[in-house]
């Protein structure tokens, strides 16, 4: 499974990939730091799975999420967000995403939120604990 991450955060860039790998070793990960060098990352390689946040400089998650959409209906997205969930709720209803995992996480939060996503293969893992639901 390839994963990209999409973050403005170079520690979360830094320590996301090395997570990925424990949960699969068939894992590989690239990274980007916003939305606009994630669609340049998506056009020359084959993702499986997005992991975005929300709140990002050049091109922000919900963009970025809504392109993926329009474009690579087959990739997975999991979206993190620093945002309380009323905030967010209103910025990702409009891009078709009903669930995502509020920072900071837990690394099983997350390690369920991607197996989900390997395994069952659908864009809204539900997640436990820190997520919102819509």
């Amino acid at each position: 499974m390839n994963i990209l991450i999409v973050d403005d955060d170079p520690i979360v860039r830094r320590l996301l990939p090395a997570f990925c790998t424990t949960i699969s070793k068939e894992c590989t990960s690239l990274t980007a730091q916003n939305g606009e060098e994630a669609l340049k990352i998506l056009a020359s390689e084959q993702i499986d799975l997005i992991l975005t946040d929300l709140e990002m400089p050049v091109m922000d998650g919900c963009e970025l999420v809504s392109r993926v959409k329009a474009q690579y209906q087959d990739i997975q997205i999991i979206v993190m967000t620093g945002l309380k969930c009323d905030e967010a709720d209103k910025r990702l209803r409009s891009v078709g995403i009903s669930q995502y995992i509020e920072k900071p996480f837990t690394a099983q939060d997350l390690g369920r939120g991607i197996q989900s996503a390997f395994k069952k293969g659908y864009d809204n893992p539900v997640f436990e604990g820190t997520s919102c639901s819509l």
